[in-house]
C-alpha cells in the first residue's frame, strides 16, 4: 500500500512550533501518514504565500497535473508568467515540484493531501494570535 503524505501549513508561536517537533521526535515510527510541516510564526507571510490564487492554483495541480507549466496557466485562464512565478514561489517553499523532461517543466504536488491551520484571532498589528479573553 501507498504511503500517504500530508503537509501541514501552520501559525504559531516559535514555543509552539518547538513542542510540536519534539512530539513528532517521539512519534517516530508509530504513524501510518507520512506528514511533512511548513511553519509561520508570522501570519502575515502565511496570508502572502497562500493567496486565493496560489490555492486554486494548488488545487488544480492535485485535481488534473497539468503537462506544463503553460498548460496549468491555460487551465487557470492567467498568464504564463505569473503562473510561472507562483509555481517556483511554491517550490522554493517545498508546496510544489517540478518534473522536467526535456524543456517541459511539469507542475506537481508531492502530496495527497494539504491541511492548513491557522490561529484566530490575531492581532492586526503584529498579525500573531491575540489571547481571548
Amino acid at each position: 500500500m501507498k504511503e500517504r503524505r500530508t503537509l501541514e501549513i501552520t501559525t504559531g508561536s516559535l514555543e509552539e512550533f518547538e513542542k510540536e517537533t519534539l512530539r513528532n521526535i517521539e512519534k517516530i515510527g508509530e504513524e501510518e501518514e507520512d506528514s511533512d510541516k511548513l511553519f509561520f510564526e508570522d501570519s502575515e507571510m502565511f496570508r502572502k504565500l497562500l493567496t486565493e490564487k496560489r490555492q486554486n492554483l494548488i488545487q488544480e495541480v492535485m485535481e488534473r497535473p497539468p503537462e506544463s507549466i503553460r498548460g496549468l496557466a491555460e487551465n487557470l485562464d492567467r498568464g504564463v508568467r505569473e503562473v510561472h512565478e507562483d509555481v517556483h514561489l511554491l517550490k522554493r517553499y517545498k508546496i510544489l515540484t517540478l518534473e522536467e523532461e526535456g524543456n517541459r517543466k511539469r507542475p506537481r504536488i508531492p502530496y495527497d493531501k494539504i491541511r492548513i491551520e491557522i490561529d484566530l484571532p490575531l492581532d492586526r498589528k503584529t498579525g500573531k494570535p491575540r489571547a481571548v479573553r
